[in-house]
């Protein structure tokens, strides 16, 4: 039984596909991080063939500073979380927004003491 030209090709793809598989487990082997060494060097060609990279290099240490800032603003979140949870809400499903809420609705509640603290104000509450 003769083989079709679809099947032909269909099995000729399958067999490129496997001698690909084995040349690239081959160079896995003999060097490693092959693929990430020609990543590395590809964005660095770039960064020099457009005179970039200081630009790359600053936006990189910003990047870095968001993200330490991010990771600081996440453990005030926690702190904040922590101490109001279960006085205000039972759960606090965003810190950050619960906050910003408590203030703007709770603190109108406090300005009567903050008024009595101010010869003004206590003229305004008489």
């Amino acid at each position: 039984m003769r083989l079709s030209t679809s099947e032909k090709t269909h099995w000729q793809n399958r067999i490129i596909a496997r001698f690909e598989k084995a040349i690239e487990a081959r160079y896995r082997q003999a060097v490693p991080n092959f693929k990430a060494q020609i990543v590395q060097q590809s964005q660095e060609r770039f960064l020099e063939l457009y005179d970039v990279q200081e630009e790359y290099l600053a936006r990189k240490k910003l990047q870095q500073q968001i993200d330490a800032l991010q990771n600081e603003r996440n453990q005030i979140d926690d702190q904040v979380k922590k101490k109001l949870e279960g006085i205000f809400f039972k759960s606090m499903h965003s810190a950050e927004y619960d906050l910003v809420y408590l203030v703007r609705n709770e603190s109108p509640e406090l300005t009567d003491d903050v008024l009595k603290e101010f010869e003004g104000g206590r003229r305004i509450l008489q």
